[in-house]
């Protein structure tokens, strides 16, 4: 990769480390508020901003080839390959809302739906885990959808210390 285009790459990064950040401040507010719908947008805001990440270090779709090419710039900002930013399945199921949804309605056995939900995952006794959308514990900071979960303060934490680096570093745009 060229010096250049690893800068580049350095700093749409940190971007998006400081718009995750962002939207992390907008969940915490949301909160304080009991605004359920806030507190869901900046979760999916933290989730974008993540994927973004992870497709500019890994390359879209973990493909050899991409992984091979951003090797340098994981590198250069100290990030290993079992960081918490890597994995883009939650961030799916938001984007991709539609098709989950679809695949619920043909597979669901009993069209229990919740969604959006605000508390432990274990709150609401007797629902199938396909039957609960996107569920965000505060407690916890886990946010699932179906059977997959993510903890958002493991994102939150690994973006703050890979802004830390990029911020030390000797990346000429600093974010």
């Amino acid at each position: 990769m060229d010096n250049h285009l690893l800068e580049f790459f350095q700093h749409e990064v940190g971007l998006q480390c400081k718009f995750m950040l962002r939207a992390a401040n907008e969940v915490n507010n949301s909160r304080q508020k009991n605004d359920v719908e806030g507190v869901f947008y900046g979760l999916q805001s933290i989730l974008s901003a993540s994927a973004n990440i992870s497709k500019a270090l890994w390359g879209q779709g973990g493909k050899a080839k991409r992984v091979a090419e951003r090797k340098r710039l994981r590198d250069s900002l100290q990030m290993s390959d079992d960081s918490p930013l890597r994995p883009t399945d939650m961030r799916n199921h938001f984007e991709h809302f539609d098709d989950r949804l679809e695949r619920w309605w043909q597979t669901s056995t009993h069209k229990n739906y919740v969604d959006m939900n605000l508390g432990p995952r274990n709150a609401i006794h007797g629902l199938a885990k396909s039957d609960s959308f996107r569920n965000f514990d505060p407690q916890s900071n886990v946010l699932c959808f179906g059977d997959d979960e993510v903890n958002i303060q493991a994102l939150i934490d690994e973006a703050q210390a890979l802004l830390l680096r990029i911020r030390a570093g000797p990346n000429p745009f600093r974010v």
